[in-house]
């Protein structure tokens, strides 16, 4: 049977995602499968490679891809040659998750089983925009998290050697911090230090959020609860979503 006899019915690609190779299979209308690949090297050439060598046309083909490692920039790749993509919401695939079988190939082919029987969950590609606005806020709360817990390891080590020691009884209060640094701590110096490092680390970030979120009405209208700072409803607002 000629590979190129399809046009009838759309052929569904699975591409099983990884850091730095995938795994691509081919069925058809019938869930035969009719062409896979594996091992396919995770850079623009070889992905480009692998679209041109497909045995039908790109516009013919639904492909479904898992929304990890360097999806966005595949996905980017696989619309652009005219490919209809679906995003597996990963955390309803269990059939994958909880499968005995676990390879490649087998992933790529359940996913593209799925997808033609149009039993598929899906998730969302927010746009470059919304994206961009979320990787900055959630860069913005691993420094706050790393200044956070620091924080919290100073307070420990203060708090075991005597709290008595330091002025105000408090190693992070103007008279706490100005105990450390004119003393002979280093480890309390070196916590120190790495505090105010993430603290100007996290204000690189407040002038282009508030630029950008000076876009969004949502997220003007979140500001105005009163109690909470800004930079948190952001943070915990953007957060609540995976994607």
């Amino acid at each position: 049977r000629d590979l190129h006899s399809f046009p009838t019915r759309r052929s569904s690609d699975l591409i099983d995602l990884h850091k730095r190779t995938s795994a691509w299979v081919l069925i058809d209308g019938e869930y035969k499968e009719i062409w896979q690949k594996t091992s396919v090297l995770s850079h623009p050439h070889h992905i480009s490679s692998t679209i041109n060598s497909l045995p039908v046309p790109p516009s013919s083909i639904k492909v479904a891809i898992e929304p990890t490692c360097g999806w966005r920039w595949v996905s980017d790749m696989l619309v652009e040659a005219g490919m209809d993509v679906h995003f597996a919401n990963p955390l309803q695939m269990r059939c994958i998750s909880e499968s005995t079988q676990k390879h490649d190939k087998g992933d790529a082919r359940t996913l593209a089983r799925m997808l033609q029987s149009g039993f598929f969950p899906e998730a969302y590609k927010v746009s470059d925009e919304i994206y961009a606005l979320r990787t900055l806020l959630r860069t913005r709360y691993f420094f706050v998290r790393q200044s956070t817990a620091t924080k919290n390891y100073l307070q420990g080590v203060a708090t075991t050697r005597g709290l008595h020691e330091y002025p105000g009884q408090h190693p992070l209060k103007k008279p706490g911090r100005l105990y450390i640094k004119q003393g002979d701590d280093i480890i309390a110096q070196a916590l120190l230090a790495h505090i105010d490092a993430h603290a100007q680390r996290i204000k690189t970030f407040d002038a282009p959020l508030k630029v950008m979120l000076a876009r969004y009405p949502d997220a003007r209208l979140l500001m105005t609860i009163p109690g909470v700072r800004s930079e948190e409803r952001r943070v915990g607002k953007e957060c609540r979503s995976r994607w």
